[in-house]
């Protein structure tokens, strides 16, 4: 009597790496075998969530990962609400996602007490205070 045999079939390997959005993956292997590991960065001022890196598991990338954005504050936004920043005599501020910064009524304007001075960046959103 004859057995059958069931052949058991390789894990598949994956095309290559997803793109992430402001960042890239650092590899330059060209085939991506099963459990193959692939190591991500975010691009300069943006911040990963999640793990660096994806792994191919039987074909299928897996892993999440965002680059959250940084916040950009300049005089242009500043101006309008009558703000300057607190410690820092700069033009321009790139600040990473949620870090914070502290702002000061230029002379002459009060705080509208809507919030405190200093602010937090949220994935390239920072809600500025407002001096009248």
């Amino acid at each position: 009597m004859w057995a059958l045999c069931r052949s058991k079939k390789d894990p598949a390997s994956c095309g290559s790496p997803p793109p992430l959005d402001n960042g890239d993956f650092i590899s330059s292997a060209t085939q991506f075998e099963h459990n193959t590991r692939v190591d991500y960065q975010c691009q300069s001022k943006y911040v990963m969530q999640g793990e660096p890196y994806k792994t191919c598991l039987n074909g299928v990338w897996t892993g999440e990962i965002t680059c959250l954005k940084p916040c950009t504050i300049n005089s242009d936004l500043m101006t309008p609400n009558k703000i300057q920043f607190q410690y820092k005599k700069a033009n321009k501020l790139f600040i990473p996602h949620n870090d914070h910064l502290t702002f000061a009524c230029i002379r002459g304007a009060t705080h509208d007490n809507d919030g405190g001075m200093r602010r937090k960046c949220v994935d390239g959103v920072m809600i500025l205070p407002r001096c009248v």
